[in-house]
């Protein structure tokens, strides 16, 4: 590859990864839509003709759902039993792909205006694609502007089309509204996004949340004293400080309900390095090295309810030289590499490290007296023990006035 071809590719990957980047912010402003131009057939004539009567559901049906419905008729809400949820994580590195696949069914004998589902995702997840699958039909999501969708989606609503839109509340809290389902009828929603890994004293990690935890909600309740549907379905209200309370606080079952919204988590680690170890810090998993390297990985007890976050973890094994990864792919006609290097083990470095200066800075006003000032000497002595006979030092001490131990470092 010329020098001129090499250069436009790392910038057009450069690009890449600044998009992916920006699209974790763009997420709160921008909405993903989805829906089927075809009319349901007999949506109307549902809302219309007769009042609709649901098929009763047992106390274990409601206490699994998690999506809650909104009747044609009426306005009223019920819960509709989550049938699975499936996750596979596919890991290149530092870069993990994420899919997450999540079933729902009408348990009633008549169509549902909507149905609104919160859920959680990594904080720093860019989610860049959403499918909705109902029966044999396919349909893929569009981004669009906030407003744009949400004009969207109303309308096909309205009109009894199948549609579907994807919000961010915060950055880790997010919303799916699904419009005119069927009775009987099984959604499934497909939502797909990025992630960096989280990389700390050695050892690489991602986690997956799998649930939306009980929230403070401050303020005073404002508008009306009920929310449903689309507005919003959690067991707060609005309040002054909190507009839109009632979106991001969904029902939580108890864990000690037993079997509750069923997960499934598959991952393929491509770590590019031997390891050391492997470990799920909640879940017991099982882990099978095949020829090419990568690790397959999967839950042990198959599926589990989905009570506790998932958290994967593993530590390179690293020597007294530097290892280095390279990963590539094609896309587009185009060759894309990342190029990953790991240092090599503590201890071959301690000889190496080049002389520092520090300058600590210690509070000695009155606010300290007492247990506050003894935890700050022993930091500081902790501190000048790690120092060698090659770094120099100095210490600052102010309360209304500063004071340096000496005139320069030493």
């Amino acid at each position: 590859m010329s020098n001129t071809k090499l250069a436009e590719t790392i910038r057009k990957d450069m690009l890449m990864l600044a998009l992916e980047a920006l699209g974790v912010g763009l997420a709160a402003a921008l909405l993903m839509v989805c829906l089927i131009l075809a009319v349901a057939p007999s949506a109307q004539a549902e809302t219309s003709d007769r009042t609709y009567q649901p098929n009763p559901l047992s106390i274990d049906e409601v206490q699994r759902g998690s999506l809650l419905l909104k009747l044609a008729s009426g306005g009223v809400s019920i819960d509709a039993p989550m049938l699975k949820t499936d996750v596979q994580m596919d890991i290149s590195g530092m870069l993990a792909r994420v899919r997450v696949r999540q079933a729902f069914r009408n348990p009633g004998s008549g169509w549902v205006e909507e149905g609104v589902y919160v859920f959680p995702l990594p904080e720093d997840a860019a989610v860049d694609r959403m499918q909705l699958r109902i029966g044999e039909r396919v349909i893929q999501g569009e981004i669009q502007e906030k407003i744009k969708a949400q004009k969207i989606y109303q309308q096909a609503k309205r009109e009894g089309k199948k549609a579907s839109l994807l919000s961010q509340e915060r950055p880790n809290i997010f919303t799916m509204s699904v419009a005119n389902i069927g009775p009987g009828e099984t959604v499934t929603v497909e939502i797909e996004y990025q992630q960096s890994l989280h990389y700390d004293q050695g050892r690489f990690s991602i986690r997956f949340p799998l649930v939306v935890a009980p929230r403070y909600i401050p303020g005073h309740p404002v508008g009306n004293e009920s929310v449903a549907g689309f507005s919003g379905s959690g067991w707060a209200k609005n309040t002054d400080q909190v507009a839109d309370a009632s979106r991001i606080t969904p029902p939580v079952v108890d864990p000690e309900m037993g079997d509750i919204n069923p997960v499934s988590i598959q991952v393929n680690l491509d770590a590019g390095l031997p390891l050391a170890r492997l470990e799920s810090a909640y879940h017991a998993i099982e882990s099978l090295r095949d020829e090419t390297g990568i690790h397959r990985i999967h839950l042990k007890q198959g599926e589990v309810p989905a009570n506790r976050d998932f958290e994967l973890n593993w530590v390179p094994l690293t020597g007294m030289a530097p290892q280095a990864a390279l990963f590539t792919e094609q896309w587009k006609q185009q060759t894309y590499a990342l190029l990953m290097v790991m240092p090599p083990v503590k201890n071959s470095l301690t000889d190496k490290r080049l002389p520092r200066e520090a300058v600590f800075v210690i509070d000695t006003s009155g606010s300290m007296n007492g247990a506050s000032i003894a935890q700050a000497k022993a930091a500081l002595k902790m501190a000048l023990r790690r120092l060698t006979g090659n770094d120099r030092f100095n210490i600052i001490q102010f309360n209304s006035q500063t004071h340096a131990l000496f005139g320069q470092s030493v």
